[in-house]
């Protein structure tokens, strides 16, 4: 629609521990580079990766349940994204 006001996309930075950067790193290469399948399920899941990082948070921080929030969104971006 012509009249619809322009969506800006979000940006979204997060910090990854360096092991799972060397894991996600490997398998993009496998698929882009290589042409290869990833075997999936993966482990660490996604879902288990996101438990660790409420975990770890919560712990440190009283903020419990913006983390869950943040899990969520970052969870259904997943889902969208692989759909």
């Amino acid at each position: 629609d012509a009249d619809a006001p322009a969506v800006q996309p979000t940006a979204l930075q997060l910090q990854i521990p360096q092991q799972l950067k060397i894991r996600l790193v490997s398998d993009w290469e496998a698929v882009t580079r290589e042409h290869k399948l990833v075997p999936l399920p993966r482990n660490p899941t996604v879902a288990q990766i996101l438990d660790d990082f409420v975990a770890a948070k919560s712990r440190r921080s009283s903020h419990a349940r913006l983390y869950e929030e943040v899990r969520a969104g970052v969870a259904t971006y997943f889902q969208q994204a692989l759909g």
